[in-house]
């Protein structure tokens, strides 16, 4: 009897035990390190939000004294990484009453859509096609409700539905001023019945893109923080800007904007954390983060 069948047959079944048990054991190692670094993210988020906590407790800290350290400028500082819910572009009147009652509000929905998304969107034609969905998906929802979640809509086109998805996801750290990445549609559009308009001197620059442009909205941004006022009149402000061409925007367009200094914080900020370890980033709303 020949053996030497029965010996490889060992061998291979030995081989696949091997490579399973390997495996598993890879599989076992990622899925450990995804939760350790889920676990520091969320750390790292309640530990920042109990520090805003205990800086707003009334009393006066005494602290050790410090070299001090040159304050950095508006320019010098980061732009925030959330753009917060009072600088949202307000759809509801376009789900109310229609794009032909609003066109300008209308138009600036499509150009955040074209500046933050075209290449996701690949071919621009289906730009109006993509907002109306959106529209039309909100309508029903509002007759029970004032305030409708993007990221519980559904689009009637099973085709831009996936695209919908990874639009409201957007990328980790995205920047359009250096063509990185895209943010997430969740921060920059809304649909809520109260009237509002985008309060300036909280919105992120990429939210003044469509109304600005790429070069203006930067500078927007640094002039706003670096200027301590009260607000802006619209002269003064495209003055300050050197951008005479601002001069040609609809007084409807301007109508969208809050130019007056807020006297609100700024409102539903999320807590964006992350792990370099592992490369998993988390983010919560303030609210969730005890829960």
């Amino acid at each position: 009897m020949n053996i030497l069948p029965f010996i490889f047959a060992i061998l291979l079944i030995f081989a696949y035990a091997v490579a399973a048990s390997f495996e598993k054991h890879l599989v076992s190692i990622k899925t450990q390190n995804a939760y350790l670094g889920l676990r520091k993210a969320e750390r790292r988020i309640l530990y920042t939000e109990e520090d805003k906590k205990f800086n707003a407790l009334p009393g006066t800290l005494t602290k050790q004294k410090k070299k001090e350290k040159p304050e950095q400028t508006a320019t010098e500082k980061a732009f925030p990484p959330i753009n917060p819910a009072c600088a949202r572009l307000n759809l509801f009147p376009l789900v109310n009453e229609g794009k032909e009652a609003h066109p300008e509000l209308y138009n600036m929905a499509t150009k955040l859509l074209h500046f933050f998304y075209e290449e996701q969107l690949e071919d621009p034609k289906i730009l109006g096609e993509f907002l109306d969905l959106l529209l039309e998906s909100a309508k029903p929802l509002l007759k029970t409700q004032d305030k409708v979640a993007l990221e519980t809509l559904a689009l009637k086109d099973a085709v831009l539905q996936p695209l919908y998805y990874r639009l409201l996801k957007g990328t980790k750290k995205p920047d359009l001023f250096s063509a990185k990445g895209y943010p997430s549609l969740i921060d920059y559009l809304k649909i809520e019945r109260s009237s509002s308009t985008v309060c300036l001197f909280h919105a992120h620059p990429h939210a003044l893109v469509p109304f600005f442009g790429m070069k203006a909205a930067p500078r927007l941004y640094q002039l706003v923080h670096e200027e301590k006022k009260a607000g802006f009149e619209v002269e003064a402000l495209i003055a300050l800007l050197g951008a005479p061409h601002l001069r040609f925007l609809s007084p409807d367009v301007w109508k969208l904007i809050n130019l007056q200094r807020p006297t609100h914080a700024a409102e539903d900020v999320a807590l964006v954390e992350d792990d370099p370890e592992t490369g998993i980033s988390l983010r919560k709303s303030p609210s969730s983060v005890n829960q």
